[in-house]
């Protein structure tokens, strides 16, 4: 019945999602848009409709987003023919997941993975409410832990502000602007952590920002000390330093500390890589260890062994705009970004070719089992995910 009554309806809203979608990077890829119009008109052919079915079932995330969209479609008694603004309701709907990043296909059309439900809960702290926008699932929240260990997990959408012991925290979408520059003000430590599939922004008390990749995590205070300006970071994150000459900003890593004036720059130091990386865009840095040190000049990069090299400025910042670009890199190193991202443990089963290198250029937003069909098809190895962990075995044609 609604097929058939709608069947113009469903049209321009195709239209419309169209225009949306070439206008805003907040909504799904257009081919999956369209097929999804397609489906509610009943125009959708079997294949496209086995296509579309492949993306629903691909995660719970996009089950309930179509789920959704046939809701706000359907609904005659909410939106009755002839009244139904589909760029209204499509807003609407938007507002209820994350924004993905625009969609970049390279060899094989992907989908954008999408964020479930959010709730919203309120506990007390020292005899006053802390609002925490909560995620359903705790285990896949940003994180920000005060130095009492009260912990708030943020909603990447919220717009809100609170107060966490002596700090104030002002949440907008996709970022966090935290701080208290009241002079007289006690000098605490606080943590914020962004879990797998994600990225997340931190301003810090100075105006300095920094973006931090998924499975990272830094430590800083609500306000920086008179001498200097110093946090620590654990997995991988880009800055722009505030410049402020009489105060240096030290970043510490476990086994390497970067110092700056007023720069930007990438570090990678991830608990369990061996190869810390420091890559610097622009101004100075002094990268140094227990035995040594070195001075960065922009587009230079430096490891654990201080040797310093000229960097791939695309690849190495890819992360920071929601992509994956690999570059003639070798299998173990991709798969070692990939564990970081999806949050799984990679196991390797026969042998493989030593000289395995690969390029690849595609969104971090997609399905894990999207990616390694995108690998495999290069001829590199074949994958096998059993929970938590993804098998690499040598080639077998599939």
């Amino acid at each position: 019945m609604f097929r058939q009554k709608q069947n113009d309806g469903v049209l321009f809203i195709r239209a419309r999602l169209k225009k949306l979608l070439m206008m805003n990077d907040e909504h799904l890829p257009f081919h999956i848009g369209n097929l999804i119009s397609k489906e509610l008109a009943g125009e959708i052919t079997e294949a496209e409709r086995a296509e579309l079915q492949s993306w629903i079932t691909a995660r719970t995330a996009n089950a309930e987003l179509f789920d959704r969209v046939k809701t706000v479609l359907e609904e005659p008694e909410n939106h009755p023919f002839g009244e139904f603004d589909p760029e209204e309701g499509w807003q609407d709907l938007m507002k209820k997941r994350r924004k993905p990043l625009r969609t970049i296909i390279v060899r094989i059309a992907v989908a954008a993975s999408l964020l479930g439900a959010v709730v919203w809960l309120a506990t007390r702290q020292n005899g006053s409410k802390l609002p925490q926008q909560v995620i359903a699932d705790k285990k896949k929240g940003i994180v920000l832990t005060g130095p009492q260990g009260q912990e708030v997990v943020i909603n990447n959408n919220a717009d809100t502000t609170f107060r966490i012991s002596n700090g104030n925290a002002n949440v907008l979408p996709g970022m966090l602007s935290f701080g208290d520059n009241t002079k007289d003000a006690p000098i605490e430590q606080f943590t914020l952590h962004v879990p797998v599939e994600k990225r997340y922004q931190l301003r810090l008390p100075d105006g300095s920002q920094l973006w931090l990749n998924a499975g990272s995590t830094v430590r800083f205070p609500n306000r920086f000390a008179a001498n200097e300006r110093r946090i620590s970071i654990q997995g991988e994150a880009y800055l722009e330093v505030a410049q402020e000459s009489a105060h240096p900003f030290v970043v510490e890593t476990a086994g390497m500390n970067v110092t700056v004036l007023g720069t930007a720059f990438n570090i990678r130091a991830y608990g369990d890589v061996s190869t810390k990386k420091v890559t610097l865009v622009s101004g100075s840095v002094k990268v140094s260890t227990d035995e040594k040190q070195v001075i960065l000049k922009p587009g230079q990069e430096a490891g654990s062994t201080l040797l310093v090299a000229t960097a791939d400025m695309e690849a190495t910042l890819a992360w920071k705009d929601g992509l994956f670009i690999f570059r003639s890199e070798s299998l173990s190193a991709i798969m070692e970004d990939i564990a970081h991202w999806y949050g799984v443990k990679v196991l390797y089963q026969g042998q493989l070719p030593a000289d395995n290198r690969l390029s690849v250029k595609t969104e971090r937003n997609i399905p894990l089992n999207q990616l390694l069909s995108m690998l495999s098809a290069t001829g590199s190895a074949s994958f096998k995910v059993e929970g938590d962990n993804v098998i690499v075995l040598p080639y077998n044609g599939q």
